[in-house]
């Protein structure tokens, strides 16, 4: 019943407008953490967003250094939406 409501109110280009900024922030809020950076205080968001949505829409545009201010744990979440985007677009 609801995903009945669901597609009769999202066009199918809502739908991919909609996933695309869920991707971006879900990326963002984990550059966010204090784990994905190096000194263990988090980035603003910013940072994180722009971060993410480079990593989304695979343009590779960074605001600060990857190898000396972003973690091992941002890296990988950063692979891991970029290859979720990859999927989605295949």
């Amino acid at each position: 019943m609801v995903t009945q409501f669901f597609r009769k109110r999202l066009s199918s280009f809502r739908i991919i407008i909609f996933g695309f900024m869920g991707v971006i922030l879900l990326g963002a809020l984990l550059l966010m953490l204090p784990i994905s950076v190096k000194d263990g205080h988090g980035a603003t968001f910013e940072n994180a967003l722009f971060t993410s949505t480079s990593a989304v829409c695979v343009t590779g545009l960074v605001v600060k250094d990857t190898a000396s201010y972003w973690s091992c744990c941002s890296a990988a979440c950063c692979r891991t939406v970029y290859q979720q985007t990859k999927l989605a677009d295949s």
